[in-house]
């Protein structure tokens, strides 16, 4: 008998009998197996697309969370740098105001306005 050279991409010549229902079942049985390896397959890939969106959305979320984090403070460094500086400004004006005040204070020693000024305090304390 002749043995024809197989071909791997065509199926196995029909076998009679018993042999060829065991082999008939056996091939329905890898092609459902491939059927749902193909399924779980898809369905995998799928969970992984849906897990990776929902973990970039998490993502953006807290990167936007942050980012409101960071120009709050910011802000309110902003505001504390403004607050100093206008504490600073005030604190400057009372000086120079209070070193006017006590230079003037000082020429007036020993003249009437300078007794009068005295008395006016002593009055009103």
């Amino acid at each position: 008998m002749t043995e024809v050279p197989s071909n791997p991409d065509s199926p196995p010549p029909p076998q009679p009998g018993l042999i060829g229902g065991i082999l008939a079942d056996a091939e329905a049985e890898a092609g459902r197996i491939i059927a749902e390896a193909e399924t779980a397959r898809a369905s995998r890939i799928e969970a992984g697309d849906a897990q990776a969106k929902e973990i970039l959305s998490e993502a953006e979320e807290k990167a936007a969370k942050q980012r409101k984090v960071i120009a709050r403070r910011a802000e309110d460094r902003v505001r504390l740098i403004q607050r100093r500086a206008a504490l600073r400004i005030q604190e400057d004006l009372i000086g120079a105001v209070l070193s006017g005040v006590q230079q003037n204070l000082q020429e007036r020693i020993g003249t009437e306005a300078y007794t009068e000024i005295l008395l006016n305090w002593i009055v009103e304390a």
